[in-house]
């Protein structure tokens, strides 16, 4: 294995995983700064539309997804070089 993949690769999954982390964390305002934005991109009755579609929940998933595949590629990573 490349010497700097041995030190990037586990960097790269613990930022995805802290990224994931604060996404969750901050998810609500996530949402409402981008419904925000989709109201001056859109206007107030298109971005309506955006907004019975989408809920904070989603964001949260994304970050939750965020942290099971660092978690799993740092795994993996562990593994591989352990065997």
């Amino acid at each position: 294995m490349n010497s700097m993949m041995v030190v990037l690769f586990p960097l790269i999954c613990v930022t995805v995983i802290v990224a994931g982390v604060f996404v969750v964390r901050y998810r609500e305002r996530l949402w409402l700064d981008a419904r925000d934005r989709q109201r001056k991109i859109f206007g107030r009755h298109a971005a309506g539309a955006f907004e019975r579609l989408q809920r904070s929940f989603w964001i949260g998933f994304v970050g939750v997804v965020a942290i099971v595949a660092g978690v799993g590629l740092l795994v993996r990573y562990v593994t591989v070089v352990l065997s």
